[in-house]
């Protein structure tokens, strides 16, 4: 974290207070989203007698199973399986809206790919931001000439590491945000790459403020120096904020996320493993047991990983001593408890998981919560994206209505017999007759897929069973 950040954090100059109690969570979702050895510096846990050389040796070899990347990723791409159908509006609202979205970023960032980013990062945080400005073609007098021209909206995504303060009307709505930017100083390939720093920009309803952190003369001291300005006639803060389940407080950009305890489980998930392999290191190769005259003959050798030992009493013949796998044992059962608290808690977890005869509705009803929050998920981009669109039209004075995108969860083919036959095989195990065994099986289907498939199709199922349906024999593997 930089010396300036610290100062803000730690003396309130101009940090938002939920900002500063929320900062480490954030930090902490973004380096297990991340990996790589940022995660392992930041969550191998030394104990307490353990020696710097062992513990060096475990940060040398440790591996994190990313657990929350998986979780993060698997939801994201639920909604991403295909392109968003996005329905071209007519005049210079869809010419301008053309270009937005093979374009979003000004980088060449397509809106698919761009909503797609900010659904991981939405997850991932719990909330997240985006901002939406416009870009100005040169010497543009008239509208039709930005039109025309290079004039275009464009819109960057603000993690809530860089949202640092915001100011809310009594409605809760923004009077104001401050942005903190990375700026790179910029300079030819024939000198030394410029330093990256931080640079705050704040947002009103009517204009906008670029400010850089100046050092004062005493140690500690910082104050803001403006270095550009502008004006808009939006009327509004041009940010959007979505939450993946709702805010901390009425209008606050902070909210809980989906990986919060996936993050800590995998903290310690990652630490077991870590154990096992030190474990593995220091227990799981003989020993050679000799008597001690031989010992003090042989003892300059170097005998495989493990060594020698000496045995000072009698001097029986020299044998390998094998040491006990009770602890590696426990620590890979903790482990693999685990691993599975983790899929069962995120949703992501198979329906027999955790599960030994429990009927089809049961487990339907385990998995109708997952299929809702994949619904709201889709709600919530939908509802970002027609947002940030209205927004990009408002910078050009432009007041049509965007159209809706549709987002949706993207059922495969095989998903609705797949259903079907998991709730008749742990129906099967429940010791259910046959009519009770078909009510529990349509029950199952009405609760996985009301809401996601056609209201047609679903009575069509409903309609196979009752002409079709016969009680399956359970297969020895789940008897």
């Amino acid at each position: 974290m930089s010396k300036t950040l610290l100062y803000a954090r730690e003396t309130g100059a101009f940090v938002n207070g939920w900002y500063s109690d929320n900062f480490d969570r954030w930090e902490a979702a973004r380096i297990a989203y991340e990996g790589g050895q940022d995660f392992i510096s930041a969550n191998l846990v030394k104990h307490e007698d353990e020696t710097t050389k062992s513990f060096d040796r475990r940060n040398a070899i440790a591996v994190y199973e990313n657990h929350t990347r998986m979780v993060v990723d698997t939801y994201t791409s639920q909604l991403f399986k295909r392109s968003i159908a996005r329905q071209k509006m007519q005049g210079a609202a869809g010419e301008l809206l053309d270009g937005f979205f093979e374009n979003v970023t000004r980088s060449g960032v397509s809106a698919d790919e761009f909503f797609e980013t900010f659904t991981q990062r939405l997850i991932n945080y719990g909330a997240c931001a985006i901002m939406v400005d416009r870009f100005d073609s040169v010497n543009a007098q008239t509208r039709a000439q930005e039109l025309g021209g290079n004039a275009r909206p464009y819109a960057y995504i603000v993690e809530p590491q860089n949202l640092v303060n915001w100011v809310l009307d009594e409605d809760n709505q923004f009077e104001a945000v401050l942005i903190r930017e990375v700026f790179t100083p910029k300079t030819s390939v024939l000198e030394a790459p410029g330093i990256p720093v931080y640079r705050y920009r704040a947002w009103f309803r009517d204009r906008w403020e670029l400010y850089d952190i100046v050092a004062g003369e005493a140690e500690g001291e910082f104050t803001f120096k403006k270095t550009a300005e502008g004006l808009h006639n939006l009327g509004q803060v041009p940010i959007v904020v979505s939450y993946f389940q709702k805010a901390v407080s009425d209008g606050v950009p902070v909210g809980p996320s989906l990986v919060d305890d996936v993050a800590a489980i995998s903290k310690r998930a990652f630490n077991l493993r870590s154990l096992i392999d030190e474990q593995i290191w220091q227990q799981c190769f003989n020993l050679l047991v000799v008597g001690e005259k031989l010992f003090d003959r042989i003892n300059g050798f170097k005998f495989g990983v493990s060594g020698v030992l000496a045995q000072y009493e009698g001097e029986p013949p020299p044998f390998y001593l094998s040491p006990k796998m009770e602890v590696i044992d426990n620590l890979a059962s903790q482990l693999k408890e685990c691993q599975q608290e983790i899929r069962v808690l995120s949703g992501l977890g198979r329906l027999s998981e955790g599960a030994s005869a429990e009927s089809g509705i049961a487990l339907a009803y385990k998995n109708v919560d997952k299929a809702a929050l994949y619904q709201r998920l889709a709600q919530t981009i939908q509802d970002a994206e027609i947002r940030v669109t209205r927004l990009a039209l408002k910078w050009f004075e432009i007041e049509d209505e965007p159209t809706a995108p549709k987002y949706e969860v993207q059922l495969e083919p095989g998903q609705i017999d797949d259903e079907l036959n998991r709730a008749n095989r742990f129906s099967v195990l429940a010791g259910m007759t046959a009519e009770p065994l078909k009510e529990n099986v349509k029950q199952a289907v009405i609760s996985r897929f009301s809401g996601q498939v056609s209201e047609e199709k679903l009575a069509e199922l409903l309609a196979d069973i009752d002409t079709n349906f016969s009680v399956p024999i359970a297969p020895d593997s789940l008897l």
